[in-house]
């Protein structure tokens, strides 16, 4: 199964943290515990793909069970991951990067700027500044390679 189909045709219920698709909504409410949503314009549990593509207050709940809803999107997200390490293989290991490193941009129209690294966030965000000496630039771990 593919990946993106995966994650945008499973249904999740707010209510409870069931699992399932659309074929499984014999009413459209949750058939574990009965939850339901009544918005415009689906009027039954919104796939994940749905809620992603929602307009604004559509995908709006009430009653959620955070926990078990976040616990069975991780499960199908994970399921996800797994699907694509089978297909491409283990990722390759980044190098850390530490406050002082020198690096280059990759990817853009920036990589012949270089960089020094002034923080390591440790959600993968970097503080940068730039080879002038004082521009500062945010940049995600996967946008630059470290200069040896």
């Amino acid at each position: 199964m593919e990946v993106e189909v995966l994650r945008s045709a499973v249904v999740i219920c707010p209510g409870c943290g069931w699992r399932g698709s659309v074929a499984d909504l014999s009413s459209g409410a949750c058939p574990n515990c009965g939850y339901e949503n009544n918005q415009a314009p689906y009027f039954r549990l919104l796939t994940i793909g749905e809620t992603l593509l929602a307009e604004v207050g559509a995908a709006t709940w009430k009653d959620v069970d955070v926990p078990a809803y976040c616990q069975a999107l991780l499960a199908t997200l994970g399921k996800g991951n797994a699907e694509l390490m089978q297909h491409y293989g283990e990722p390759e290991p980044v190098a850390p990067l530490h406050t002082g490193d020198r690096v280059r941009f990759i990817g853009d129209s920036m990589s012949d700027d270089e960089a020094e690294v002034d923080r390591v966030d440790p959600n993968g965000w970097l503080l940068l500044t730039l080879k002038d000496g004082v521009t500062k630039w945010l940049a995600q771990r996967s946008e630059v390679e470290k200069i040896a």
